[in-house]
């Protein structure tokens, strides 16, 4: 039984972090895979199977809410019948087209759908309370339309070029809450960006879509804020935002006036993936701060940092 592996997930930003990693070989004196297998280690963690071996033994994991089922598998009866999943993952899944089969799932609450070529279309998950989705590698042109049709839904990840072009021709766009872009749905125009009163999160790429963010002004209370891949920024243009508690910025090659971080009074972290150069001395002064650091280049002040509040990985 080579495909069963143990991790813990923070789903709302998807972060996901191994813990442990077994060939179903219990380590000596650990006892995972007997605790496992008696449903005692799987409450707030996540089980990622590849093989029909690993999969068999979803009968035996009555706890298990978050499963990650890798490979084509396509959505195997066993898995329909596990009631109490509330995560579900369909990865590199060639078999997998239908997706009806899942309205079966009383208490699924988040999906993910990553290279599941088969998958032509939505539609079949009308109606189903379903908050968040997560949809990865779709062909060019694929339409997030019928997403419309899940009242519940509150936060959308994708990462390629969707039919809708624009935010506002997505019509459930207002009531979500989070929204997250990658690799070719940086594409997406933000149009539209001030009707989602309700968002605390969102991601921000390239310099048409910072634009956009900015002409939108104030039109919620974001709490997390990503901004990817824009070669210029101005910290000064997040002080309206009062409500910023993270932000994270990657590739970003000027920073301007980090000491206005300093009036937004619930930052509580901020990241830099690539950045640089920083002047981190403004910031030195404010412990509520966390800072972490990424493969950040020319760095000035990093020494007037507590080990506590600066992290270099």
């Amino acid at each position: 039984m080579q495909g069963l592996e143990v991790v813990v997930v923070r789903l709302a930003s998807t972060v996901v972090s191994t813990v442990a990693r077994s060939a179903l070989r219990p380590p000596p004196g650990a006892g995972l895979v007997e605790r496992v297998l008696e449903g005692t280690v799987t409450a707030g963690q996540m089980l990622n199977m590849r093989d029909a071996e690993s999969v068999a033994l979803l009968p035996r994991l009555p706890q298990l809410t978050e499963l990650n089922l890798i490979g084509d598998h396509g959505i195997p009866p066993v898995v329909l019948r596990h009631s109490a999943l509330q995560f579900l993952g369909l990865a590199h899944n060639d078999v997998v087209g239908d997706l009806s089969p899942l309205r079966g799932l009383p208490h699924l609450k988040q999906l993910s759908l990553n290279r599941c070529p088969g998958v032509t279309d939505l539609s079949p998950l009308s109606g189903m309370p379903l908050t968040h989705v997560y949809l990865y590698d779709f062909a060019e042109g694929f339409s997030l339309a019928p997403l419309a049709d899940l009242p519940d839904l509150r936060h959308l990840v994708f990462n390629f070029a969707a039919a809708e072009t624009r935010l506002d021709e997505l019509s459930f766009a207002p009531r979500l809450t989070g929204v997250r872009f990658f690799h070719r749905a940086c594409a997406t125009k933000l149009s539209g960006l001030d009707a989602l009163t309700s968002l605390t999160s969102l991601t921000v790429n390239e310099r048409h879509q910072w634009r956009d963010f900015l002409a939108a002004g104030v039109f919620s209370t974001l709490e997390t804020l990503h901004i990817l891949d824009v070669p210029h920024i101005d910290l000064a243009d997040l002080v309206p935002h009062q409500g910023l508690a993270q932000v994270m910025l990657r590739k970003v090659e000027h920073v301007e006036h980090l000491a206005a971080l300093a009036e937004l009074p619930e930052l509580s972290t901020v990241e830099f993936w690539g950045c640089g150069p920083l002047v981190l001395t403004p910031l030195a002064p404010l412990q509520h701060l966390d800072i972490t650091l990424y493969d950040c280049f020319e760095v000035l002040g990093a020494d007037l940092f507590p080990a506590d509040r600066l992290h270099v990985e």
